[in-house]
């Protein structure tokens, strides 16, 4: 939920010990934050040379660390030489670092909230509250008030009161990243006002904006939302059905390894005294308009854009990519990182895209080659990947494919829209059997790769259930149905999946609800052609 993020710097890059004395009108905006952050471990940025580095620092370091930087702070303060070396550690490499308070960067303090997260936490006190009051619609005031006995608790686990008399425990627990962690208890305390929260923490206006609707958008959600209302159902069969069972909300996405394990932000989960734990909705949470990120592949090496491609379509990029990767790599030996990073971007990975484009257009003209078969079917896989990857220990192909039990729900769409849920099961694929792909072509705009797939009406959707021809004129002529993007962000490169408007509209679950079966007998897909496992044993389509 991780990707959507609200920042605020200090402009100054390297500071002078000046800065650290508390008469100075920068100290206020850039000591106590920097005391917090080495305390929590970094990281912080550091200058060494030219360069600039990430420092993290371990238990002992961090003590160390905020010791010596307090002591300096006050000979500074005080009008007296200071000679202190800080030690930490490259988070690059690996290996010890020691610098002077003068050589940590300004950007070390700037405030950063992640929207997605703290829609995390926001909505987890909502659908709570939801289920804790089984009889009737919750409202802005009762999400607060979970929210703050949830912080009062000092805990990150606590027990909801439960309005129908049941011995059944209902819990809540909620853990984010401690930036995301105070916005979240600031929205509570402040009453989900988020031009306040904003403020506080020197966020921008189009954050405050941003923050202002989660509250209102959470309850709109819990009280109207699919998948909220098919788990009350549920939960209120089990408070009545004298078997006493644990039910869970469950939001915790700073745990490391969730993060790289799942992309659901937000589980409902009925876990019994005897017999197996039940998942009720697993949730993937975006929040705000426009193209919704539901995949990354962070990376620039022949591999990362290898598995990028795979993720995606089930593309298998030739091994013969790698050289020109390589030649790459040995022409920026001497050249700073961020223009490295960009030749890489304009370089090979920019021929893989042009690679990739000329697969996708040959497969939209019908043309068949061994090994690739029903484009639709790969880019719904990879969709369904990207969006609702749920890996389980143990379960090995859980690791390589979506689970269509994940609804990727975006809060504050659009004007109009208080939510809409998405999933790219098999019922969006039989869905897409109406409509025609094509695509705009690879766009080169000196920042950044984009290769779009559009998304049409097909010609005979006047055949169509009436329920899809509507569907057909809320797209009109065409719409995007997906993006694929890779950009440079200083040094890094990112490879992302975005889902835009066509896919929100064909993705919507609303649509689930249409009676699939009306569908003409030539339209019904075709059964998939059997897929070589020993020769894509990573790709998560394999199972196609």
């Amino acid at each position: 939920m991780r990707y959507q993020e609200f920042k605020n710097q200090i402009n100054e890059v390297t500071i002078g010990s000046k800065y650290y004395d508390e008469e100075h009108k920068s100290h206020n905006a850039y000591v106590p934050p920097l005391l917090d952050k080495i305390k929590d471990g970094g990281p912080i940025i550091v200058a060494v040379g030219k360069e600039l580095v990430s420092v993290v620092f371990d238990q002992k370091q961090a003590r160390s660390a905020w010791s010596d930087l307090d002591s300096y702070i006050f000979d500074v303060t005080n009008g007296e030489k200071a000679n202190v070396k800080l030690v930490g550690t490259r988070e690059d490499t690996g290996a010890e670092i020691k610098f002077n308070p003068t050589s940590i960067d300004k950007t070390s303090v700037k405030t950063t909230v992640n929207a997605g997260n703290v829609t995390e936490g926001v909505l987890g006190f909502a659908l709570a509250a939801r289920f804790g009051r089984t009889g009737q619609e919750v409202t802005e005031k009762d999400v607060i008030t979970v929210g703050r006995t949830f912080f009062n608790s000092g805990k990150d686990e606590i027990r909801i009161k439960v309005a129908q008399r049941t011995e059944d425990a209902l819990k809540l627990k909620v853990t984010l990243p401690k930036g995301d962690l105070k916005a979240l208890r600031m929205l509570m305390e402040y009453e989900g006002r988020g031009d306040q929260v904003a403020d506080e923490l020197g966020l921008s206006t189009e954050a405050a904006k941003k923050l202002d609707k989660l509250v209102n958008q959470a309850v709109a959600y819990a009280n109207e939302g699919s998948a909220p209302n098919g788990a009350l159902e549920k939960i209120v069969s089990y408070y009545k059905d004298g078997v006493k069972q644990i039910i869970s909300v469950v939001s915790d996405g700073a745990e490391a390894e969730n993060q790289n394990m799942t992309k659901v932000d937000l589980s409902l989960v009925v876990d019994p005294e005897t017999g197996e734990t039940e998942t009720l909705s697993l949730l993937s949470l975006k929040a705000g308009s426009g193209p919704s990120q539901i995949g990354q592949a962070s990376g620039k090496t022949y591999e990362k854009l290898s598995l990028f491609w795979k993720q995606c379509f089930a593309y298998q990029l030739p091994k013969s990519f790698a050289t020109s990767f390589a030649k790459t790599m040995d022409a920026n030996v001497g050249v700073d990182d961020i223009t490295a990073a960009k030749n890489l971007v304009f370089g090979p990975i920019k021929e893989t895209y042009e690679w990739a484009e000329e697969k996708i257009e040959g497969h939209l003209r019908g043309d068949t080659t061994e090994g690739e078969v029903d484009f639709l079917r790969h880019l719904q896989k990879g969709l369904l990947y990207h969006s609702g990857k749920d890996a389980k220990k143990g379960e090995k192909e859980t690791f390589t494919q979506g689970s269509e039990d994940v609804i990727v729900t975006i809060l504050n769409p659009s004007a109009k829209e208080n939510f809409i849920e998405l999933r790219f099961g098999e019922k969006f694929y039989t869905l897409m059997n109406y409509f025609e792909l094509y695509t705009e072509g690879l766009q080169d705009t000196g920042s950044m790769l984009v290769l779009k797939v559009m998304v049409k009406p097909s010609a005979n959707i006047n055949e169509a259930p009436e329920a899809i021809q509507k569907l057909a004129t809320k797209l009109g002529a065409g719409q995007p149905l997906v993006k694929y993007r890779t950009y440079t962000q200083e040094k890094t490169v990112r490879n992302i999946v975005e889902v835009e408007k066509g896919g929100k509209i064909l993705g919507n679950i609303s649509n689930e609800l249409i009676n699939l079966d009306t569908m003409p007998s030539q339209q019904k897909p075709v059964p998939d052609a059997p897929v070589d496992q020993t020769k894509q044993t990573n790709d998560p389509n394999a199972t196609v």
